[in-house]
């Protein structure tokens, strides 16, 4: 299931983010890891376990830039996805409620041993709504749309739906934060296509 391991190595459908964007000036690091898993009736496949580190960086107060890395760990086959990752927030800084949109590209592939699969180009345009329920915690819902171009060709494009739902609990100064989500993920394949759900946790720390 070639498509549906490209998607999760993009960590399924999770973000592991505000729905703000990081400060003019400031920088942002996230650590997380996932557990994913089909929930189809017959797709019997074992869990897939994936780490993840993200590298935000603030430049304006309605625009900020990531860089994104996502790995399955294993001796075997492992799968990889490296991108960058662009953030506009549209509503006013200090709205209660968040509407940002975003536009990772990235790369994912495959190695096992010395041999390198050949990269998938992947564009995942992203809505992020972001609701204040105190000033240490935010609901952060992301639905997303997952296109893959194999070898950069829209003629053999893919298109996915997913989403994420997690809260994000920090301190007053957002120096710190730790946000659980929940993600699900559809892949149209065969007839029924098959469905995936993870579980993460991200950390994040920031100047």
């Amino acid at each position: 299931m070639i498509r549906a391991a490209v998607v999760l190595v993009a960590g399924c459908a999770q973000s592991y983010q505000s729905a703000r964007v990081v400060a003019p000036g400031k920088t942002q690091i996230t650590g997380a890891l996932s557990r994913t898993e089909s929930i189809s009736e017959d797709d019997d496949d074992g869990a897939i376990y994936s780490g993840d580190v993200q590298v935000r960086q603030g430049v304006s107060d309605r625009f900020d830039l990531g860089l994104r890395l996502v790995r399955t760990p294993g001796a075997g086959e492992v799968l990889s996805q490296l991108g960058v990752d662009p953030k506009v927030q549209i509503t006013a800084p200090d709205s209660t409620t968040t509407l940002t949109v975003a536009l990772p590209i990235s790369v994912a592939w495959a190695e096992e041993g010395d041999e390198w699969g050949e990269g998938v180009l992947v564009l995942t345009p992203t809505v992020f709504v972001g609701i204040d329920l105190s000033p240490a915690a935010e609901l952060v819902m992301a639905p997303k749309v997952f296109v893959f171009l194999p070898d950069g060709k829209t003629d053999d494009s893919e298109v996915e739906v997913g989403g994420s739902i997690g809260v994000r609990f920090s301190d007053a100064s957002k120096t710190w934060a730790i946000q659980p989500e929940l993600g699900l993920l559809h892949i149209s394949e065969g007839d029924d296509g098959a469905s995936f759900l993870t579980f993460g946790l991200g950390v994040s720390a920031g100047n």
